[in-house]
């Protein structure tokens, strides 16, 4: 008796949800075969209506993830692969990003991916603009946000390049703990679809994204600090900088990636604490000699800065002007002259518990109504615990610098803090975990470790000296890894 032929809908129903977390290696067999069905139809079958209706409007995002990918690709794209986006198909990409099956779409990763970055091309060409369903979709595929791939580059170029970076700001935020790269060998080969912890090990070269090199890398992470800078985040923008500062460089030559991060990272760390920040121990000295050397204006800035010398300050301004507008950093210097008025103001608290606003101009050689003008702003910004009392004229108020009372309110807020940080600290013990799982399993590794183990052993009895490693060591080595 012949076999029924499968009728379409039966053939767009993908394997059920739950055995890819009760049953992994059959739903990963399964899905296999599925999408190979899926790609054997032919391109027009795509395009046929179904009971007078577009096939997308059949089809559900959330459960047929993969069909309703392959039709919208096909419908967008057609055979000449010119992008030929509708109000209709521009509908539907953004409901399929909104509710995709995230489990499902590693099986279709190219096709995914190619619909990301077309739609948020298009979506950079609105009034206005609007990115924030781009970054809501990658993070329902990646809810750590924690590999970084080309993509993050891209879409942060778009977002700057379209003039809202606070669009960013969701994939920025998540902390980077991987780069895409080669999936690592297994002992047992992980199906795609297993749960698990980390995203490095679905979002690969290959899978959601092409290789990275080290100028992606550092590129990523300098324009994410302008980002910062731009929201006055200077905590998460010195992080970012640091990234860069510290990536290793040949020969101890620095990059000009480095060179421009190195010059944003005293400004901030002028703005930040009111002086340059401390160099990290772990920073190669050849190339933060090679940073100084190049930057030398920068340094006579600070150095003018951190003196609070407002006559040098002012005439370093003056003179590098044209370094500072070549570099895209003469805003970003101005904010520092402003920095340097209000850290004025607040070294006087070291000193003084309250004076009148005539000693603040004095002090800042303003007048009396400018004086005021500063410190009622840094009152309203929260720059420190201080307060204004007006009076008849400006130069009679009076400026008093407080204590921090430890309220409730401050006790809540500072255990909240602490949680936050148990809980970062208890991610990064993970990440750290699974970064050195990986090393283990790089080949250089195994061969130190062997050369290590050889070395110990002839130090014991001197019997093997200058005897290769067996076939038998080398398995040993690896399982004890």
């Amino acid at each position: 008796m012949a076999t029924p032929k499968p009728s379409k809908q039966s053939i767009l129903k993908p394997p059920l949800a739950s055995m890819a977390t009760n049953n992994p290696d059959q739903y990963n067999k399964r899905m296999l075969d599925y999408v190979h069905t899926l790609k054997l139809k032919s391109q027009a079958s795509w395009m046929e209506s179904v009971d007078g209706k577009n096939v997308l409007e059949t089809l559900n995002p959330a459960v047929q993830s993969i069909p309703f990918l392959i039709a919208l690709s096909d419908q967008l794209f057609g055979k000449s692969k010119v992008v030929n986006w509708t109000d209709f198909l521009l509908h539907k990409a953004l409901q399929l990003l909104a509710s995709f099956d995230p489990v499902q779409v590693r099986y279709a990763s190219s096709e995914w991916m190619e619909l990301l970055v077309q739609t948020c091309v298009e979506l950079s060409k609105h009034d206005p603009v609007d990115l924030r369903p781009i970054s809501a979709a990658w993070l329902r595929l990646d809810p750590t946000g924690g590999t970084l791939t080309v993509f993050h580059l891209s879409f942060l170029r778009i977002c700057l390049e379209s003039r809202v970076p606070s669009q960013a700001l969701p994939l920025l935020d998540k902390d980077i703990y991987a780069i895409a790269a080669k999936r690592p060998p297994h002992p047992f080969d992980e199906p795609v679809c297993e749960n698990f912890e980390l995203s490095n090990n679905f979002i690969t070269i290959g899978s959601f994204s092409t290789a990275l090199t080290t100028a992606v890398v550092l590129e990523y992470h300098l324009l994410g600090a302008s980002v910062y800078i731009g929201a006055r985040n200077w905590k998460r923008a010195r992080l970012f900088l640091e990234y860069v500062l510290l990536t290793p460089s040949i020969n101890g030559t620095p990059s000009f990636l480095q060179v421009e991060a190195y010059r944003k990272w005293i400004l901030v760390g002028l703005i930040d604490q009111g002086k340059r920040y401390k160099t990290s121990l772990t920073h190669n000295q050849a190339v933060f000699s090679a940073l100084v050397n190049a930057s030398l204006p920068y340094i006579a800035l600070a150095e003018a800065f951190e003196r609070r010398d407002f006559k040098k300050f002012h005439a370093e301004m003056d003179i590098g002007k044209q370094i500072w507008t070549e570099d895209s950093n003469f805003r970003f210097v101005e904010e520092v002259h402003k920095a340097l008025v209000r850290w004025r103001v607040m070294d006087l608290e070291k000193t003084f518990d309250t004076l009148p606003i005539s000693a603040v101009a004095t002090h800042l050689e303003y007048t009396a109504e400018d004086a005021l003008h500063i410190a009622s702003e840094m009152v309203k910004l929260g720059d420190m615990d201080m307060s204004v009392t007006p009076a008849a004229t400006a130069g009679e108020a009076i400026v008093r610098f407080h204590d921090v009372p430890v309220s409730p309110a401050t006790m809540t807020w500072q255990n909240s803090r602490l949680q936050a940080q148990q809980e970062r600290l208890q991610v990064l013990a993970a990440q750290l975990a699974d970064a050195n799982h990986r090393l283990q399993l790089t080949q250089e590794y195994v061969v130190c470790k062997k050369k290590s183990k050889l070395v110990r052993k002839e130090d014991i009895d001197g019997s093997t000296r200058g005897v290769p490693p067996t076939n038998e060591d080398d398995e040993e080595d690896i399982m004890e890894l």
